[in-house]
């Protein structure tokens, strides 16, 4: 694939070069760019060749997307690290589960419903704190995993009513 990449690479800046050749009367044709605004005096710049307002124009937009480019990939970097965070944290509070279950499995029945309400209570704190934080990433516009998810149970192809 980088082969492919950097041949379409030097393509592209083979038919460049033969464009500029090609149009080198017209390209290089004096143009002087000028901003006019109401409050500020009129300026204009000194003489440069077409081609070179051209090029300028290019960099800069490139300059531009790759910033942009940049910036989403931070964020996005971001995002994975706060859901891995997250998949730990969850995976930690299935193993508490799990041994808060064995642990009940384990003590004498009269010890049962006491340990019960104690789990129940921890359960409904972490829930609690859980829906609060999905509000915060609702209010900051962040997906919702309920978003994510896929419904298993339905058909592929449409049922008749």
């Amino acid at each position: 694939m980088q082969y492919i990449k950097a041949l379409v690479l030097v393509l592209f800046f083979f038919l460049a070069m033969v464009f500029l050749c090609q149009n080198q009367v017209a390209l290089s044709r004096e143009v002087a760019l000028q901003l006019n605004l109401l409050l500020l005096p009129s300026t204009e710049t000194v003489k440069l060749p077409f081609y070179f307002v051209v090029i300028a124009a290019f960099l800069l937009g490139a300059v531009f997307c790759f910033l942009l480019l940049m910036w989403d990939r931070v964020s996005m970097s971001a995002r994975a690290v706060r859901a891995g965070w997250r998949v730990r944290t969850m995976q930690n509070e299935q193993l508490q589960m799990v041994a808060q279950i064995r642990q009940m499995a384990s003590a004498a029945m009269e010890d049962r419903p006491a340990l019960l309400e104690k789990y129940r209570e921890g359960y409904e704190s972490r829930k609690k704190s859980w829906e609060e934080e999905r509000k915060k990433a609702k209010k900051n516009n962040s997906i919702d995993i309920k978003q994510l998810t896929i419904d298993a149970s339905a058909s592929a192809t449409p049922t008749k009513a």
